[in-house]
């Protein structure tokens, strides 16, 4: 009698721990890889929503006007932005003044990364007209990387 080979079918177990651990290696670096990501996203979607008001801010020193809160540059639908992903943007003041001074200032609430939660991002208008960008309040967790660029 001989004896006929079977064919192997399916994986060993070994074969299959290997599996394993390569994919909670490839996870283990690619899902801080993915919150930095997330974090350094969402900051920088704030300030820029956080730059469109300038111009109004701009507008209103410009016809010597004194603005007090978001909603006096029309930006009241927004002073609480809810964003697709879930985000939220407050505007908490917006202000301007005669002596041609401006400040926009916006905090990162809802389901934003725990990073930069609470975070808070100021635009400041001096009276030679730059605006300057600085970012406070930052979370334990808070990565340099996270910072707009022309933000400090």
């Amino acid at each position: 009698m001989s004896m006929k080979a079977k064919a192997q079918k399916g994986f060993t177990l070994i074969e299959l721990m290997i599996v394993v651990a390569i994919i909670g290696i490839l996870a283990a670096i690619a899902l801080p890889a993915y919150q930095d990501y997330m974090s350094k996203t969402q900051v920088n979607r704030a300030y820029a929503e956080l730059s469109n008001l300038k111009t109004a801010a701009e507008l209103a020193l410009q016809e010597n006007k004194t603005v007090a809160t978001a909603a006096d540059v029309g930006w009241a639908a927004h002073a609480s932005n809810l964003m697709s992903d879930g985000t939220t943007d407050s505007v908490t003041a917006v202000t301007s003044s005669v002596d041609s001074t401006a400040t926009i200032t916006g905090t990162l609430v809802g389901k934003v990364s725990s990073g930069v939660i609470n975070s808070v991002i100021t635009l400041a208008r001096t009276a030679d007209g730059r605006w300057t960008c600085t970012i406070s309040s930052t979370p334990t967790g808070w990565n340099a990387s996270y910072m707009p660029s022309g933000c400090n």
